[in-house]
């Protein structure tokens, strides 16, 4: 139903009514009712038949007259007596229709063309109005819908000026249509303009004008209008949403579209300057060449199992150039089911692509540069371990030798200087695994008091030196045996022990370990030193930050430690932190999942185990290229009652190993000619009736992915550059053990002969 107003009906009607006027009045009606543009037709609610219907009904039911006038209607679509409403027909909303009761017979009795009542019941019943001026615009007749529409009482307006009520700014326009259809007799069609109704709110009419002045039954000028207000302000409100859509679609690079299955036709603008419509053909061609197979087969793909299709692709614009778009679309199926339409957008995303494609580039570009740094460092340890090496091993010498007070001190400042230099080295390179990602964590069963005592062995010694007493607090009802990364414990614990015993003149360094929730243990370190100040507290643990940063610093260090120690906690899944202490001193700490492991708790010795003597008649042979490291490492197996061989590289090795059979190589791994990789191989692959050879690789390089790569060519053991003592002891008693020769006897390595290789052995 259209919009009706609610008007108190508190005024008297007025003297002149549609019923004052003549019967022959109804020929003016009867022509407004047929002029009408209106769709109106008459029900008679007996037959439930039309009986009665206009040009603009008739064309609205898409019948024919013949057919709209024997149409029956159901009893419960057709409305009270006298009254319009809306009816489908043919699938078109119509309205205006009315029914009276008994009709047919009335219009049979009396002939609908000459039955006055008949048409004035018609028009007064329409919710159009209907209005009839002179030529000079005066009205003569005006149908009761002016009241529900407006608010005015019919005839009210009689004799006055039709414009009278008119907005200022649609008179002209509205006059000039006036004029035009009474100087030409053409009809103004659906002229709109804005009328003050009895509330003086301006409402919105579309009017339709005919000239009837030839007719001598009307002589002026029949006017059908309607209230369009309210689906004007519809039109306007989705005007203005489109606009809004249009430009959010511009602003977002989007672009909406429709493809109809049956006609392969592609509706919308799915380019920047396409036309509104495209053939499948014509899209297609605008896809780049390498995308387009793999579109039509996801297209394809997507129709036949009626899923939604999302892409991206490049397509070529029409005036030349690439642009990437992604595509968003859901199928519409029709009323059997099977898909008929594409609806979906077109996202342009090309400064996204080249965004990507930057970070992309930026990204190798910082990968490649992280490369290049960690093969740099790694060759910057590579050569300075080896000298290393030497300088560590001859100090170690001379210091075993008969020294003055004076020269075993120097000496002593050689290795503790060697010892600081080797640290700083060691700290780059773990900060350098930790930004690129390599501190992996290992998970095994491990004792954490034997890891925490050994860690505090090596600090130790600097602690007894200053004076300090070092405690660990271990209560007994602490688990000892858990799973988790012994190795990374040992270093963090260790590194917070040596920053306490560094930082404090006197007093205390005590470890203890607390529970910290569920499965998780609680590692501090505490001092009595001079404490952390609070603006650094929170920047301690990030690379190169020292607490004694100052212009005259009384400490070494790099800075490196405490950032390492976080890095591997993260790794464990675990945090660290610094509190300040009851005291002047500082606590570090470590939490992380330490759940309970089975096996049985190992006791901590008390005294440093020693390594036996071996018996004399072994025989070695080192692999080294480095002439000092050579003589280093011969005079240190010959003072532990070994004979020494040296070979400068891996031909030389495999030709002396043939001609003689050693009881254990040391085997360095990268030396010119052929590598300690490859001559290890030769020897695996030519040993075969021999007794298998214990080789210990002897390298400067480091990480997990060296020592793998050293075992996996057929290394039993791995020394570390520069080494000490202690571990060579390791090495020997390891396999030079009756109970470790007897294992070795019994293993096969098989390993691939290389004979391009073993044929630069002469």
């Amino acid at each position: 139903m259209l919009r009706q107003n609610t008007v108190p009906d508190t005024t008297p009607p007025p003297a002149v009514t549609v019923r004052d006027l003549p019967q022959d009045s109804a020929n003016p009606l009867r022509a407004a009712f047929d002029a009408s543009p209106f769709p109106m037709w008459i029900y008679d609610r007996a037959t439930t038949r039309v009986i009665a219907a206009n040009d603009a009904a008739v064309a609205a039911s898409g019948m024919s007259r013949e057919e709209l006038l024997s149409a029956p209607a159901s009893p419960a679509q057709l409305p009270e007596e006298n009254s319009g409403w809306d009816l489908d027909l043919a699938g078109r909303p119509c309205h205006a229709a009315m029914t009276l009761p008994g009709a047919t017979a009335t219009c049979e009795a009396c002939g609908a063309n000459r039955n006055a009542g008949f048409y004035r019941t018609l028009v007064e019943s329409s919710l159009d109005i209907t209005t009839v001026v002179d030529d000079s615009g005066s009205v003569i007749y005006e149908s009761p819908a002016i009241h529900t529409l407006l608010g005015y009482w019919p005839g009210e307006r009689v004799g006055k000026s039709v414009f009278g009520h008119v907005h200022p700014e649609d008179a002209p326009e509205v006059v000039a249509a006036f004029e035009n259809v009474v100087r030409t007799g053409a009809p103004a069609e659906a002229v709109q303009v804005r009328l003050r109704d009895a509330r003086s709110e301006w409402r919105t009419i579309e009017a339709h004008a005919r000239n009837l002045m030839g007719d001598p039954s009307v002589r002026g000028v029949a006017i059908c209008s309607r209230d369009i207000t309210d689906k004007r302000r519809a039109e306007d409100n989705a005007r203005a949403t489109r606009e809004r859509l249009r430009i959010a679609q511009r602003a977002g690079r989007i672009e909406s579209w429709e493809y109809d299955l049956n006609a392969r036709r592609l509706l919308g603008t799915p380019e920047d300057d396409a036309p509104g419509e495209l053939r499948l053909e014509q899209w297609l061609a605008r896809i780049h060449p390498e995308d387009r197979q793999r579109v039509v087969d996801k297209f394809a793909q997507c129709v036949r199992e009626r899923v939604a299709y999302e892409d991206e692709f490049r397509s070529i614009r029409p005036g030349g150039g690439l642009r990437w778009v992604s595509v968003k679309s859901e199928v519409i199926a029709g009323h059997a089911g099977s898909a008929e339409r594409l609806v979906g957008v077109n996202i342009d995303v090309s400064e996204t692509k080249e965004i990507e494609q930057q970070l992309a580039a930026a990204r190798d570009e910082a990968i490649q540069g992280s490369q290049m740094k960690s093969r740099f460092l790694a060759t910057v340890s590579h050569e300075i371990r080896t000298p290393m090496n030497a300088i560590m091993g001859l100090a170690g010498l001379l210091m075993d030798t008969p020294l003055t007070p004076e020269q075993h001190a120097d000496m002593e400042i050689i290795r503790s200087s060697a010892s600081h230099l080797l640290d700083l080295i060691n700290g780059i390179l773990d900060l350098s695994k930790a930004e690129a990602g390599k501190i992996v964590c290992e998970n095994g069963p491990f004792d954490l008091r034997t890891a925490i005592v050994s860690a505090l062995e090596l600090v130790e010694p600097a602690a007894v030196g200053k004076g300090l007493r070092l405690a660990l607090e271990y209560p007994a009802e602490i688990r000892k045996m858990v799973n988790g990364d012994a190795g990374r414990v040992r270093q963090i614990v260790l590194n917070f022990a040596a920053n306490a015993v560094k930082f404090t003149a006197e007093g205390s360094v005590t470890v203890r370990v607390s529970e910290a929730g569920e499965d998780r243990l609680r590692i501090s370190v505490a001092d009595t030193g001079e404490g952390v100040p609070d603006h650094l507290r929170t920047r301690l643990f990030d690379p190169f930050v020292q607490a004694d940063n100052n212009s005259n610093r009384r400490y070494g260090g790099t800075g490196l430690g405490l950032a390492i120690s976080r890095w591997m906690a993260e790794v464990m899944n675990g945090s660290v932190g610094c509190s300040q202490t009851a005291g002047d001193g500082a606590e570090f700490w470590l939490e992380a999942p330490l759940p309970a492991a089975p096996g049985e708790e190992s006791v901590v010795s008390e005294t440093k185990p020693t390594v036996p003597l071996l018996r004399r008649g072994y025989r070695a042979l080192v692999v080294e290229d480095n002439g000092v490291n050579q003589k280093v490492l011969a005079r240190l197996l010959e003072k532990r009652g070994l004979r020494a061989d040296v070979a400068a590289n891996g031909i030389e090795a495999v030709r002396m190993w043939r001609d003689f059979p050693y009881d254990v190589v040391f085997m360095d791994c990268r030396m010119p000619e052929m590598d300690g990789y490859e001559a290890t191989r030769h020897i695996r692959a030519l040993e075969h009736s021999r007794k298998r050879v214990p080789i210990v690789a002897v390298t400067a390089h480091v990480g997990g992915a060296e020592r793998q790569r050293c075992f996996a060519c057929g290394m039993d053991g791995y020394l570390q550059k520069p080494f000490h003592p202690s571990e060579l002891d390791e090495m020997l008693v390891r396999f030079l053990s009756p109970e470790s020769t007897l294992a070795l006897l019994t293993e096969s390595v098989q390993e691939p002969y290389d004979r391009h290789a073993a044929s630069l052995i002469r």
